[in-house]
């Protein structure tokens, strides 16, 4: 009998340990940092920064961190940003293997992926101006639709859409170096362009120069009669014109 309460004695205390580091180990669930292991088989349990799990060596593992501070172990984090980061011991080689989503690197910059609290989606970047997707490199598309970024300008063809004279579109480049509505080059370089409206406002040049096009046609075809009825005038369609009289 004495036996079996040692026995059992000793299978509780191999199912629950709570030593001073708060470590758990209950009926299969394992806390480390943390007397609870919730609802989860595995829990580590820290507000420390730069805490948690490392799979593997220091120079070749994959680690789950929390709380991270302002670029630290990679560029690209911020206060409070949680990381996954592959890391080996050199980090920066061709064909050193991995699925990255927080690369080891120094760069100003990093080199990883990261997604805010907000969902916004960083590759290569700070993304200090928080947009959906920022990318700082090269990227490649089969196909992309921009969606809600304004009219579509079909308005140019409506009668009541008053075209600018050519007389004052030449004024307007001759202040301002660049087309209305156009973005200048330094604004370009500043603020970079709104794919959406700016085709917009290609589509709208387009149509408005179609127009200019259409009527100097017209005046073209006015000049070519008016040229015609002359010529048919001058060769006998119409009253004879007569020269000086000798003498006079």
């Amino acid at each position: 009998m004495t036996l079996l309460l040692c026995a059992a004695c000793q299978l509780a205390e191999a199912q629950f340990q709570n030593g001073s580091n708060g470590s758990v180990y209950n009926l299969g669930n394992v806390a480390v940092g943390t007397s609870s292991t919730g609802l989860a088989r595995f829990v580590i349990g820290t507000t420390t920064p730069g805490d948690g799990m490392w799979i593997g060596a220091p120079n070749s593992s994959i680690a789950l961190m929390v709380n991270e501070t302002s670029g630290a172990w990679n560029g690209l984090t911020q206060p409070g940003d949680n990381l996954l980061m592959w890391k080996s011991a050199t980090p920066d080689a061709a064909s050193a293997g991995g699925l990255v989503f927080g690369p080891w690197s120094t760069a100003a910059n990093g080199s990883g992926l990261r997604i805010d609290a907000f969902g916004h989606v960083s590759i290569g970047t700070s993304n200090a101006n928080n947009y959906s997707l920022a990318v700082n490199g090269s990227a490649i598309f089969t196909k992309v639709v921009v969606k809600a970024f304004g009219s579509w300008p079909d308005y140019v063809f409506r009668p009541e859409y008053r075209l600018p004279s050519l007389n004052s579109v030449n004024a307007y480049i001759q202040a301002n170096h660049h087309l209305p509505d156009v973005p200048s080059a330094d604004s370009v370089a500043k603020n970079g362009i709104d794919l959406g409206s700016n085709q917009a406002v290609l589509l709208k040049k387009i149509e408005e120069l179609t127009l200019y096009v259409i009527q100097q046609q017209r005046e073209l075809e006015e000049v070519k009669a008016e040229n015609k009825r002359l010529a048919a005038k001058l060769d006998g369609g119409g009253p004879a014109v007569r020269g000086p009289q000798a003498g006079q």
